[in-house]
């Protein structure tokens, strides 16, 4: 008994610990960050792909990096060594070897005819940690894992240099708060370099959004392949794990993901309200 209250102590106080780490990385990072749910649960959306199906997105968590300098080599080293590890401190989430967007097209041709890949696979699902601070690396050409492995590689520098989401102008808010679209040239501004959706996982610092960054006359979202992408949207994380057991109950999965006494306390109340229910009835 007393093992396990200790247990449950240590843990509420490294997410305690990692909640007010991520709150003084938002102070430090300007943009580009994201902070997940409580789950840790993240989910994306692999949707255009605009770089000829060679760029390489990775997640990762910016806790124990804030003494790192943006700009230095040894933080993008480390953002990558932390996605390569494969774990809740950082992971591949598009890998275009393996992976095919779900639309083709030229994206910002105005008479590009969209078409969407066959038996696109569901949302890619990582596992991070709960209310962490994140963001995002994307190496247009190479891999993540060459770019640890042989930084200076000729496929790594100039327009082909790796990016951060926390770079301004490296990522935009498309205008729902989940789609987001990346840019690698800030001469260039179209924003079609790769197109993706995601869950379980908020923006929390300024992030720009697509109309105050695009150039107006490369904006895709007017164009038939952009209208599809934007109509494009899937049942909602929350939405998909909500499971029906009666015509008047239902249980959320999401609170599988919480504590067990926000689950009885849950369920007491579902009881209740029935039981009220039943007797105004009677």
């Amino acid at each position: 008994m007393l093992g396990r209250l200790f247990r449950k102590s240590q843990s509420q106080t490294l997410e305690a610990n990692r909640v007010s780490d991520s709150t003084q990385l938002l102070q430090q990072f300007k943009t580009g960050v994201f902070t997940t749910e409580e789950s840790g649960t993240v989910q994306i959306d692999y949707l255009f792909d605009g770089t000829q199906q060679t760029g390489e997105l990775g997640i990762f968590s910016l806790q124990g990096m804030e003494q790192l300098d943006i700009d230095s080599p040894e933080f993008i080293r480390e953002a990558a060594q932390r996605v390569m590890n494969d774990s809740p401190l950082g992971q591949i989430a598009i890998q275009p070897q393996t992976q095919k967007a779900k639309f083709q097209g030229i994206l910002g041709e105005k008479d590009s005819q969209p078409s969407e890949t066959q038996n696109h696979p569901e949302r890619t699902t990582l596992q991070m940690n709960g209310n962490d601070a994140v963001a995002f690396l994307f190496v247009p050409q190479g891999g993540i894992k060459k770019l640890l492995e042989i930084p200076d590689a000729p496929e790594f520098q100039g327009s082909n240099r790796p990016r951060l989401s926390l770079t301004p102008q490296t990522l935009a808010d498309v205008g729902d708060g989940e789609t987001f679209a990346l840019e690698t040239s800030a001469q260039k501004r179209t924003y079609n370099d790769l197109v993706f959706r995601i869950k379980g996982a908020t923006p929390t610092t300024n992030l720009p959004s697509l109309d105050t960054v695009i150039d107006p006359q490369n904006d895709w979202r007017e164009t038939r392949l952009g209208q599809a992408i934007l109509k494009d949207s899937p049942t909602s994380l929350n939405e998909a794990n909500t499971q029906s057991l009666t015509s008047t109950t239902k249980i959320n999965l999401d609170l599988l993901l919480g504590s067990p006494q926000k689950i009885s306390t849950e369920a007491e109340n579902s009881v209740e309200s029935e039981e009220l229910s039943s007797c105004s009835k009677d």
